[in-house]
């Protein structure tokens, strides 16, 4: 992740957050009302989760780590335009998406599935991977589509909700539901022979 990121807005005074705020919209809350402290754990409660997406959704460092700082940016340029009543981690991740996805388009690669429904899939328990198959994985998802890609990170890696996933990409319900399910079905189809012919050679 990006070193020395200086976004921080700058404050008058230091200042402390008065009594136990724990939610990431209470300490949004008190941000707006010029908490320094509050916008500093929410920056590092998310900065990780945050910056892998990025990195995940464009697979350059350079590129994700501009995506990164201009999503931290556009949280505090539009904090006012935050609803108290919404999660503030689907928000932020809706502007991180939108900013991936300025960097991404230039040949419609964002263009929308039929919205079918969706076969559910059965997770399945993910073993205990080494770098070189952890490597392996990350390459396929660059090989998705955006839409799939973006879906399945959201759903997989970062935890959200199939109706947070609808909320964050603005798409129905049953669209997320697709992508996710064709996704899945996608990097089943790219990893199986990579897999197979790891396992054939440590034979």
């Amino acid at each position: 992740m990006p070193k020395n990121i200086d976004i921080l807005p700058i404050m008058k005074r230091p200042d402390k957050l008065s009594g136990k705020i724990k939610t990431d919209e209470q300490l949004f809350q008190a941000y707006r009302s010029g908490s320094q402290t509050a916008f500093e754990e929410l920056f590092a409660r998310h900065k990780g989760p945050l910056y892998t997406y990025c990195l995940r959704m464009i697979g350059e460092k350079d590129r994700a780590g501009d995506a990164f700082q201009e999503t931290f940016f556009r949280a505090i340029k539009y904090k006012d335009s935050f609803d108290a009543r919404q999660q503030f981690s689907s928000w932020l991740f809706a502007i991180a998406r939108n900013v991936c996805r300025r960097i991404l388009t230039g040949d419609n690669m964002f263009a929308d599935f039929d919205d079918a429904a969706a076969e559910e899939s059965n997770s399945v328990e993910e073993p205990q991977l080494d770098y070189t198959e952890k490597k392996t994985i990350a390459e396929a998802l660059l090989q998705l589509p955006p839409a799939l890609r973006e879906a399945m990170l959201l759903f997989e890696y970062d935890g959200f909700t199939y109706e947070e996933i609808a909320g964050i990409t603005n798409v129905g319900l049953s669209l997320v539901k697709v992508r996710i399910h064709r996704a899945r079905k996608m990097l089943r189809a790219i990893l199986q022979p990579v897999f197979r012919e790891e396992r054939r050679k440590k034979q």
